[in-house]
């Protein structure tokens, strides 16, 4: 098998469009801002001769503005191949209406998906006559490969004459091989010279993967190892995080971060990443997935005009929190003793806010469970003016989240497991052009009276701060 790395990294003005290489154009999958991946694919491919553009944001929501919005930017770009992401599964319907435009517009582009739920459903998708191409994995070195047509495409299933051929995943982007994905050419790859500055933020990414089995989650490490071949997370290199921190912050003045894993040092790395670069005046949104030390809380309150913490734990309770844990259904939780310590801590600083993230319905959540959530976030409310939000959100199904093959275990049913399932709802919140509040194939609990009791619970818990 062969394994590919990508290539060193070179000064920009090495590279040079090459005449033979494919045109392309980049899409995302989502009403407003799409994921940032599109602007490191397009820099990438930049870099290495392809004229290569992206569009970033995109707020047409109907299906004539939609195609109004692709036969423009066709028009303009002419691109000979067109990729679009197929991240969330929430948007199926969406990409899938955008490849019927595009191949209406001129059958002879050659269409590729890329993202998550393209990956995950590949077999699917791939019978469908308006896909050429579905990247399976990291998608900048099969992107350079079709732009460049050649053979051998590394994590990509396509057609050739009249067969479909599934290459192995054997480019997976780790700590080592990783130097030159980054941002640059941002001058250059937007079709709108308004795009970067549309969004509410700039999303830095500092590693990819997922140490953690959360049942709940389709971006868990059983489904990185199924889907991307990423066996373990890996966090970036200082050096390339540190220059798309420069020229995101032109474009930007909130910037948001969200990977950590587990044992690793964190006031290190990003002690290093952030020294040297002024980002006094800018806000920082950092997402955790554990939470962060003490000396850490300090360090960013000193380096951001605004800091704002969003915190993702299973649940209010600490009981239910270490029965998951101890099932090994969830990441490591925090205590009661941590959480109170977090944002004691917190305290201290005024430029300090935080939010929660919590998920209800989730299975072994006792009478005794509610009380003791209810208490906490009453707690919390009444003694840290730091605390701005939190919201519980009812559990859904995610395309291969573990828990959706074992929900008779829990005394649970979904209402999502095969791709049917999902392309149906996500149908459902396209043609209603929902893009806030929509319907999502929730996991609930078989009896009746406990699933009544549940959402009960859920808008009780949400209540409580309606008036904070």
């Amino acid at each position: 098998m062969v394994n590919y790395n990508v290539d060193s990294r070179l000064p920009d003005d090495c590279y040079g469009l090459e005449k033979n290489n494919k045109r392309i154009m980049l899409f995302g999958d989502t009403n407003g801002t799409s994921t940032v991946g599109l602007l490191y694919l397009a820099s990438y491919l930049r870099r290495n001769g392809v004229e290569a553009y992206c569009q970033w944001n995109n707020s047409n929501m109907t299906c004539d503005s939609i195609e109004k919005n692709i036969i423009n930017v066709l028009d303009k770009v002419k691109p000979e191949i067109v990729g679009i992401s197929m991240k969330w599964f929430i948007h199926m319907a969406r990409v899938l209406e955008m490849c019927k435009i595009i191949k209406q517009y001129r059958f002879d582009i050659k269409l590729v998906l890329g993202g998550d739920t393209a990956a995950y459903y590949w077999e699917k998708l791939i019978q469908s006559d308006l896909i050429d191409y579905i990247v399976l994995g990291d998608g900048e070195l099969p992107l350079l490969y079709i732009c460049q047509q050649k053979e051998n495409i590394p994590n990509c299933v396509y057609k050739k004459d009249g067969k479909i051929i599934k290459s192995p995943v054997n480019y997976v982007q780790d700590g080592n091989n990783s130097q030159d994905i980054y941002l640059s050419h941002l001058d250059e790859i937007f079709v709108d010279e308004k795009d970067p500055s549309m969004p509410d933020y700039f999303y830095i990414y500092t590693g990819k993967g997922c140490s953690g089995n959360c049942f709940f989650c389709s971006g868990c490490n059983e489904m990185q190892k199924k889907v991307f071949n990423r066996k373990k997370p890996f966090i970036r290199n200082i050096e390339e995080v540190r220059n798309d921190i420069i020229l995101a912050k032109k474009y930007s003045k909130i910037l948001k971060f969200d990977f950590d894993l587990p044992g690793y040092d964190l006031y290190s790395y990003y002690n290093e990443l952030w020294d040297g670069i002024d980002l006094s005046r800018h806000t920082c949104l950092f997402s955790f997935w554990k939470l962060p030390q003490n000396t850490f809380v300090y360090k960013i309150s000193k380096v951001f005009k605004h800091v704002h913490f969003s915190i993702d734990i299973c649940s209010l309770s600490a009981r239910h929190r270490k029965q998951l844990e101890d099932l090994k259904l969830v990441k490591p939780q925090p205590t009661d003793e941590d959480l109170i310590g977090f944002f004691n801590k917190c305290k201290e600083y005024s430029n300090i806010e935080i939010s929660i993230s919590l998920i209800g319905g989730l299975p072994f959540y006792t009478a005794e469970d509610e009380k003791e959530s209810e208490n906490m976030i009453k707690l919390l409310l009444g003694e840290y003016p730091q605390l701005k939000s939190y919201i519980c959100t009812p559990l859904h199904a995610e395309p291969g989240a573990p828990i959706i093959e074992r929900c008779k275990e829990y005394g649970m049913h979904s209402y999502a497991g095969t791709y049917e399932d999902f392309l149906h709802y996500s149908t459902l919140n396209f043609k209603q052009n929902r893009h806030s509040d929509m319907n999502y194939p929730y996991i609930v609990f078989e009896d009746n009276a406990a699933a009544k009791r549940n959402i009960k619970h859920i808008i009780r818990l949400n209540s409580f701060g309606e008036t904070k």
